[in-house]
């Protein structure tokens, strides 16, 4: 398992989290819903130097996010 920089960015409620940040020259964004028994996670890395086209796309992948 790659360990995961410090978090810049961390939200929750009660069956779900969000948790995004750097690590080296790498961006990650976890997203973790509960759902009954199930837990359902997406994860997304990419590279520091294309956050600005990354930030976007993964704001919208978590929007959609919405697991069954």
């Amino acid at each position: 398992m790659t360990r995961l920089g410090p978090a810049a960015y961390r939200a929750g409620g009660r069956d779900w989290f969000v948790v995004s940040g750097r690590a080296a020259d790498r961006v990650y964004y976890v997203r973790a819903t509960l759902r009954g028994d199930v837990f359902t996670t997406m994860e997304l890395t990419y590279p520091a130097a294309a956050a600005p086209r990354w930030d976007a796309v993964a704001a919208r992948l978590s929007r959609c996010f919405s697991p069954r």
